[in-house]
């Protein structure tokens, strides 16, 4: 059974979070969309919408867009894949932003990064 790693990375740069292990690739996206919440509801942003880089993490997450075993265009056929949005809060012309990450791993990987890291293998 494959899993899923979802990630968040300044781009050049090392995960900011652990790692999170998940059962599918829809789950792996609606974890990298709350944490893309949290992150704009904590940030100095203008307006009370969220950002099209939540939006799309929000919808690669809805059970629409994984309907009748289709895979999101955006993805690899596994569900991989990943989504660039900017820093929230920030309006650095500098600003390197945030890459969004959903890495299909084998099952020995998996087990792998749990001991190493401590993140959680999902129950079967």
């Amino acid at each position: 059974m494959p899993f899923y790693n979802a990630r968040v990375n300044m781009p050049g740069y090392m995960p900011e979070t652990d790692p999170a292990i998940f059962s599918t690739p829809q789950e792996a996206w609606q974890y990298l969309a709350d944490d893309r919440e949290r992150s704009e509801d904590s940030a100095d942003m203008p307006g009370d919408d969220y950002s099209d880089t939540h939006a799309r993490l929000s919808a690669l997450a809805a059970e629409s867009a994984w309907a009748d075993g289709n895979v999101p265009a955006d993805l690899a056929p596994d569900g991989s894949g990943w989504i660039h949005g900017d820093t929230p809060g920030s309006d650095s012309p500098h600003d390197l932003g945030w890459v969004y990450a959903v890495d299909a791993i084998s099952d020995a990987d998996a087990r792998e990064l749990s001991d190493v890291t401590g993140a959680e293998l999902p129950a079967d």
